[in-house]
C-alpha cells in the first residue's frame, strides 16, 4: 500500500511527539533515580560509610 504525502506527514508528526514523550518519561526516570543514588549515597556516609570521592554511580 502506497502513502499519500499527507499520511507520510501525519506519521512524522505521530512519531516525533510519541518521541519526545518517552524522552521525557526516560528524563524523569533517570532524574529519580540519581536523586535516590544520591540519598543512598549521603545515608552511607552519615553512617560512616563511604566518602565522597568514594562515591560509585550507576550513571556515567
Amino acid at each position: 500500500m502506497r502513502l499519500s504525502r499527507n499520511d507520510l506527514e501525519r506519521q512524522v508528526e505521530t512519531y516525533r511527539a510519541k518521541a519526545l514523550q518517552e524522552h521525557d518519561g526516560m528524563r524523569y526516570w533517570q532524574n529519580r533515580a540519581l536523586a535516590a543514588e544520591q540519598k543512598l549515597a549521603d545515608m552511607q556516609q552519615d553512617i560512616g560509610g563511604n566518602t565522597p570521592n568514594e562515591r560509585a554511580t550507576l550513571w556515567p
